[in-house]
């Protein structure tokens, strides 16, 4: 499944191999260079195009980063395979998901690979929806008018 088809297979074995740094200049940089992705995994949005572009580039943990201090999460949560090179606006969308609380860990690296394909569609199914209302927001130029705040603050 996208955007995972682009990770080596030896990137399983190394769930540590990012370092520490930041997700520019750290270990987001060194998944967009094993991986090859410079675009948003949910909304596609270039992270190369433009400086402007860049300074968005964040990291998404697929299962959310929370799962890590549940017994059995751990090795799943903080591998690199659970990790997506996302924009600040998609991950900020995507802030608060949680999975239900007694949603089970997975047993095995093929049922933590489901389990993590399975929430990004859901994932990026959710930032897309919320890209849409953020977009109609924006066209009808707050800005420049005034506007029920109610409007505004209403999501999908």
């Amino acid at each position: 499944m996208e955007p995972f088809e682009s990770y080596p297979e030896w990137l399983k074995n190394n769930p540590r191999c990012l370092g520490g740094g930041s997700s520019r200049t750290g270990y987001g940089l060194v998944l967009q260079r094993i991986t090859k992705q410079t675009e948003c995994a949910y909304c596609e949005l270039s992270m190369v195009n433009t400086y402007h572009h860049w300074l968005h580039m964040t990291v998404d943990h697929v299962i959310p980063g929370y799962m890590a201090k549940h017994e059995g999460w751990r090795e799943w949560v903080d591998n690199a395979n659970n990790m997506v090179i996302c924009c600040s606006a998609c991950n900020g969308f995507l802030n608060g998901f949680r999975l239900a609380a007694d949603t089970r860990p997975p047993s095995t690296f093929e049922e933590f690979v489901a389990r993590r394909d399975s929430l990004f569609s859901e994932k990026k199914a959710r930032a897309l929806k919320r890209h849409e209302h953020e977009r109609c927001i924006f066209e009808k130029r707050p800005w420049e008018k005034d506007i029920d705040c109610a409007t505004l603050r209403r999501r999908p």
